[in-house]
């Protein structure tokens, strides 16, 4: 697929970032159901007004704004560390000061999160079904460091 002929090439060199892998979106570009376009500037009741001027009827529209994430619900706000757009979650899911807490899915696989936060989600289940246990703490910090 040509990057540039559908406005595709990223700004950053081969494997900086995370890859899209996406077997759809070559039809979905080719046969005009998905658009890229410049960044948005307005919005108007039935339109989208993007930055050049260009105008799109829309009804319903879904913002891929980026991969910034926190977590303001949460008490203490620094439950959940984050730092420089990483967490620290032991095995990617539990914060080491309150293992009553879970996140599923906030890992960045090569292909789909889907499978992979099922297993997580069974983990989970059995840790806090006290089938499973987690290690000590300074064992889970330990894993922390190892992967970072």
């Amino acid at each position: 697929m040509d990057h540039d002929l559908f406005g595709l090439r990223p700004n950053h060199r081969f494997f900086e970032q995370h890859p899209t892998v996406n077997d759809a979106l070559a039809n979905l570009l080719a046969s005009g159901m998905i658009t890229v376009t410049e960044d948005v500037e307005t919005f108007e009741e039935k339109a989208v007004i993007v930055k050049g001027g260009r105008r799109f009827a829309c009804n319903e529209l879904i913002l891929g704004t980026g991969y910034t994430f926190s977590f303001p619900f949460l008490k203490p706000s620094n439950l959940i560390p984050i730092k420089e757009h990483q967490v620290t979650l032991y095995k990617f899911v539990f914060p080491i000061n309150d293992p009553s807490l879970a996140v599923i899915g906030l890992i960045q696989p090569i292909g789909s999160v889907a499978p992979i936060s099922e297993m997580q989600s069974r983990w989970i289940a059995s840790i806090f079904a006290s089938k499973l246990s987690l290690p000590s703490i300074t064992d889970m910090i330990a894993d922390i460091e190892t992967k970072n």
